[in-house]
């Protein structure tokens, strides 16, 4: 039987399991880091470029990570070598060839990227493409990482915390993008200025203002907790979504559900979305509405393997909005949800979300996962 003690104590290991398993993997891999850098940027650094013979490599040295991608080659590495490292920009960055990757020197090198005041982000990348950030602990500004207009971009084992608002974020603004991976990252403490935006990953543009989408998004293997918003929010200006394999803990609500897919009632024709084998537990609701595991209005989607622990008498494990106003995008496929606690399991006409529309999804239950 499931406790909130025992939960408690679960969180606590998992959080040190990740932890240390991320420093261990850093220890474990830091000889292989270094042999794949081939910049360093390093802040102490005087008259711009020198080099380093680090590890038997002579390895150019520069002394922020704009002046590093200022004279980028072919599939460059940028590591990062001082513990405390000046948040930055990458903006309009398009390679011809290859892929940017930023990461720390070794994974052994922990390297802060901190901001103050709840400010600005650690990371703003901006109308770029071809870009991966690695292995970074992020915190202190009102984002962690913030992504706008750009594509075939991969977070990856980020610890991102004590932030204003979101933790991660991807969004339309005029151009859309394409190709994204958010995986393997441990955020938690979000929402510390402005509680109703503490979303952990946020994807999408919830004002709508946006004409464009983002598409073909892969959000797994992320460990969330103690979130003021959803833990994860996709909107229905996002499309081919896959939110896979996610541990979600301790989500403090204000509305919607702890998994959020596309609750608006206007969008772009699109959609096509996949919440599979997710964990979700210890979900709240601190305006007294309904804790919800799983909120969706848009289709069309998938809700597979997902289990959802929340034990209050007014929760409810997946609720269906009805904001499914196009006939295209309605449909609901459910298989082997596991629900535990006081609250009901599935709500198919959940509640119009404040929008005033009444257009359920049309609900298929289902024994086998559909063919591809």
């Amino acid at each position: 039987m499931f406790s909130p003690k025992a939960d408690y104590k679960f969180q606590s290991i998992l959080k040190l399991l990740f932890l240390s398993s991320f420093f261990f993997c850093a220890s474990a891999c830091a000889e292989l880091n270094l042999k794949t850098c081939t910049k360093l940027v390093n802040a102490h650094v005087e008259n711009g470029v020198t080099s380093s013979n680090l590890g038997g490599n002579n390895i150019p040295v520069y002394e922020t990570v704009e002046q590093a991608i200022g004279v980028y080659q072919a599939n460059d590495v940028i590591c990062l070598t001082n513990q405390q490292q000046a948040s930055f920009e990458i903006k309009n960055f398009t390679p011809g060839v290859g892929k940017l990757t930023i990461q720390p020197v070794t994974g052994e090198h922990v390297v802060n990227i901190e901001n103050s005041d709840y400010r600005g982000a650690g990371v703003l990348i901006e109308s770029s493409k071809n870009i991966e950030l690695v292995g970074f602990s992020i915190h202190g500004g009102l984002y962690g990482v913030r992504v706008v207009d750009s594509s075939d971009i991969r977070l990856a084992n980020l610890h991102v915390y004590n932030v204003g608002q979101e933790a991660l974020s991807v969004r339309p603004k005029h151009a859309g993008g394409s190709n994204y991976i958010i995986e393997d990252n441990y955020i938690e403490q979000t929402g510390k200025k402005n509680a109703q935006y503490g979303e952990a990953i946020y994807v999408g543009d919830g004002s709508l203002k946006a004409t464009v989408p983002v598409s073909n998004i892969m959000v797994r293997n992320n460990t969330i907790t103690h979130t003021t918003a959803e833990a994860i929010d996709i909107k229905t200006n996002a499309q081919q979504v896959r939110i896979e394999n996610n541990i979600i803990r301790d989500i403090n609500l204000k509305f919607n559900g702890a998994i959020t897919v596309g609750i608006e009632d206007n969008f772009l024709i699109g959609g096509d979305y996949q919440v599979i084998n997710n964990d979700i537990s210890g979900v709240t609701n601190r305006s007294g509405y309904r804790p919800l595991g799983i909120s969706v209005g848009h289709g069309n989607t998938q809700i597979f393997d997902n289990k959802i622990n929340i034990f209050d008498k007014k929760a409810i494990g997946v609720c269906l909005v009805t904001t499914f106003v196009n006939d295209y995008f309605k449909t609901v496929w459910l298989r082997a949800n596991q629900y535990t606690g006081e609250g009901i399991a599935l709500s198919k006409r959940c509640g119009s979300a404040g929008t005033g529309v009444n257009k359920p999804a049309e609900v298929i239950e289902m024994d086998e996962t559909p063919a591809s």
